[in-house]
């Protein structure tokens, strides 16, 4: 562990407010979809907390991460112990990117959102999309990236994210496939031994939901952040100190014709917002908070539905089992031979 002073100033990440828990694996696995890192620091700033100084292979995501990743809570509470972070730049990357004058239209999507709770459920037969990261779009053009994607099966739909600053692809997107099983052969192809800035496809979120309450969540995920008429709840906008007028939700299913609102970025389920990068990291935070609600909410229901099968499983097999013993001695009837008093050859008198 260094003193912040002792560090070279070559362009980097500056982190702070992560647990002590934290080592070089957990803050790459942050960073993993920004193209990997190269290097990790730790040291103490000036008043005695522990931060890292962070390097990529990539410099130029450096900007991007910390847009994305700024007072966002990251961590599984697993691999990773849960916090909300600070990013900013430093050294020559500081210098390279001057900070935005005011507020900036920006877009973000719900599969870029952390999903740490997200329930672990199998796909519906009807999902056929997947959400990518890490593509190599600096390597590739678009018809090569949808080339090694068909080699997974017919892709009926490719979408690719752009960052808002530099209008370049940001190496997120979207492929939807003709069936089910290619769809899921790409997925699992790319979770199967991936490492850090390897290409990972995962079930699309917006995709479920569009599925509504038909979806494998049995919930619409649109009420997570709307209400009916699908605007923002105020909880989202009181958090991001933004008003209505600033922040629109766009899907298939909420296309928001008001006169207002801005040209929606496609099909998909995202928002787009007039914020400045402070406002930014805060509506990531909301966003993020609302959604890991609505899988808490969606986990419990699964499980409660559960357990009540288990009961009722249980209640028919005790059932079952009573049904199938035989009936206790006082309801099978007189024996043999006469009702009791009645014995043919024996004393009279009724039993003894």
């Amino acid at each position: 562990l260094q003193a912040e002073e002792t560090l070279p100033k070559v362009p980097c990440i500056v982190v702070r407010n992560f647990p002590d828990s934290w080592q070089d694996s957990q803050v790459k696995l942050v960073f993993a979809l920004f193209g990997g890192v190269s290097a990790v620091r730790f040291a103490l700033s000036a008043d005695a907390k522990r931060m890292a100084h962070v390097e990529f292979k990539k410099a130029e995501n450096m900007a991007k991460a910390v847009d994305q990743l700024h007072l966002t809570h990251v961590g599984d509470g697993d691999l990773i112990e849960e916090c909300t972070i600070s990013c900013e730049l430093s050294g020559s990357a500081k210098q390279s990117t001057p900070a935005p004058a005011g507020p900036l239209r920006r877009v973000l999507f719900v599969d870029e959102l952390p999903m740490l709770k997200r329930p672990d459920l199998p796909p519906s037969r009807k999902e056929q999309e997947v959400y990518l990261t890490s593509l190599p779009v600096e390597e590739c053009n678009e018809e090569q990236i949808k080339s090694w994607l068909e080699g997974f099966g017919v892709v009926d739909d490719m979408f690719l994210l752009r960052d808002d600053r530099t209008g370049k692809f940001s190496g997120r997107g979207y492929a939807r496939f003709k069936t089910h099983e290619q769809a899921n052969a790409c997925v699992e192809a790319t979770r199967e031994d991936a490492e850090e800035g390897d290409i990972v496809a995962a079930w699309s979120e917006s995709e479920r939901a569009s599925q509504r309450a038909s979806g494998v969540y049995g919930i619409d995920p649109h009420t997570a952040f709307s209400g009916p008429s699908g605007r923002v709840i105020s909880a989202i906008l009181g958090a991001a100190k933004l008003k209505a007028a600033d922040l629109w939700m766009f899907s298939e299913l909420y296309p928001n014709r008001d006169r207002g609102a801005p040209q929606p970025e496609g099909k998909r389920l995202h928002f787009i917002a007039t914020c400045t990068d402070e406002q930014f990291g805060q509506l990531r935070l909301a966003l993020s908070s609302a959604l890991q609600s609505f899988h808490e909410k969606v986990a419990k229901r699964l499980r409660e539905a559960k357990e009540a099968k288990e009961r009722e499983a249980k209640e028919r097999e005790r059932e079952d089992q009573q049904r199938q013993q035989p009936p206790p001695a006082w309801q099978l009837g007189p024996p043999p031979g006469g009702p009791p008093g009645h014995h043919p050859g024996g004393p009279p008198g009724g039993w003894y």
